[in-house]
């Protein structure tokens, strides 16, 4: 007798293409590495690497934080130097158990010698969960690549980098958009677009008047490419801090961004001419690219040293003007020591920026230079 077997039915056919889908979708990869370090770094193209595997970031010189303990949520926790983060080395790097990158975190140390009553870590943003009290003068925040489930299973999984962006997995788990129409749904601010990052997006705990408030800004600005594109993806991060950081004064050297931002600086990553910052004079800032697109990433129309648009066509009151500061300001809150050098009139400065080739190069080469002498240094916490 002949059996005929039966095809597929339009049911099992779609129950096939779900199926796919779902793994397509929980299979996406967010990035396809690590690098760090905006200003000068990566202007330059020289934004250095981060390790991927515990076994390069033990050949970098890191160090695995309290034993080998994998936590259920973060993973097994690496820092730099021995012993933790520090003030000049606070980025740590999260692995699962399987040797695959889990995710990042930040350090920030310190209170405001400029602006009385303000710390590293705002107790409203601590309240709100965002930075979590590591002691009486240091907090710490941490972006998980990866579910909770993958982080100590032993398993290795198709993903360089993961497919998801969140904060503080296991208390806050505040998930990050991954696309520009995310967050616009989500409720964050377009800002402006600048050369290797893309378009900041930028959303505070508070409203109104009150979002201009430093404590209230939440301590990470996502950045998506293309600019002005619904769909532009997750291209890098910034940590912030209201109050300046070891490591990104002037000459500094470190994981933040060498020099702080002053208030009018920090408005340039938006384009809205109202913006001002209440309760701080200047922020510390740290980038964390997740694409090598950062390479190539560009704004169209985009002009002055950081290559900076409006994708939405919205002016900033401040411009790139505000790139030619009338004083150089060496900032140390976070340990407590503020000097200042002799101001100097803009004109004089503009001459200085515009026409002193070689005198930024001299300050690329010493940034450098002091880079790779404190890389070796594991300098005392700052309290």
């Amino acid at each position: 007798r002949c059996h005929h077997s039966r095809g597929p039915t339009p049911t099992m056919l779609k129950a096939v293409v779900l199926i796919s889908l779902v793994a397509l979708v929980l299979s996406a990869d967010i990035g396809n590495g690590l690098w760090r370090t905006f200003a000068p770094l990566a202007i330059l193209g020289k934004a250095p690497a981060l390790p991927l595997t515990p076994d390069e970031a033990l050949a970098d010189g890191w160090s695995v934080v309290n034993g080998s303990a994998c936590d259920p949520n973060l993973g097994i926790r690496y820092s730099q130097v021995s012993g933790g983060p520090s003030t000049s080395r606070p980025l740590t790097a999260y692995y699962t158990s399987g040797g695959q990158i889990a995710g990042v975190g930040v350090d920030v140390f310190g209170s405001s010698t400029t602006s009385p009553g303000l710390v590293a870590g705002p107790p409203k943003l601590v309240n709100d969960g965002f930075w979590i009290t590591v002691g009486s003068s240091q907090w710490t925040i941490s972006m998980s690549f990866r579910p909770a489930s993958q982080m100590c299973s032993g398993e290795t999984y198709p993903t360089t980098l993961g497919e998801q962006a969140v904060i503080n997995q296991g208390t806050l788990d505040y998930v990050i958009p991954l696309t520009a129409d995310a967050a616009s749904q989500a409720g964050y601010a377009p800002g402006s677009c600048m050369v290797t990052m893309g378009q900041h997006w930028f959303k505070s705990v508070a409203t109104g008047e009150d979002s201009w408030d430093a404590d209230s800004l939440i301590p990470f600005i996502p950045m998506y490419f293309p600019p002005g594109d619904p769909s532009g993806t997750l291209n890098a991060v910034f940590f912030t801090t209201p109050v300046v950081q070891p490591g990104s004064d002037l000459l500094g050297a470190g994981d933040w961004e060498s020099p702080f931002l002053s208030g009018s600086l920090m408005c340039e990553n938006l384009c809205n001419s109202a913006c001002h910052w209440d309760g701080t004079k200047y922020w510390s800032t740290m980038h964390i690219y997740l694409n090598s697109e950062w390479k190539t990433a560009s704004c169209p129309g985009g002009s002055g040293p950081v290559g900076r648009s409006c994708p939405n066509g919205v002016a900033s009151a401040n411009n790139m003007a505000a790139w030619a500061p009338t004083s150089l300001v060496n900032i140390v809150e976070g340990s407590g020591s503020v000097s200042e050098i002799t101001p100097m009139a803009p004109g004089a400065v503009a001459g200085i920026i515009i026409g002193s080739v070689f005198g930024v190069a001299l300050i690329v080469a010493a940034v450098v230079v002091l880079m790779r002498r404190r890389r070796s240094l594991d300098d005392p916490v700052a309290v």
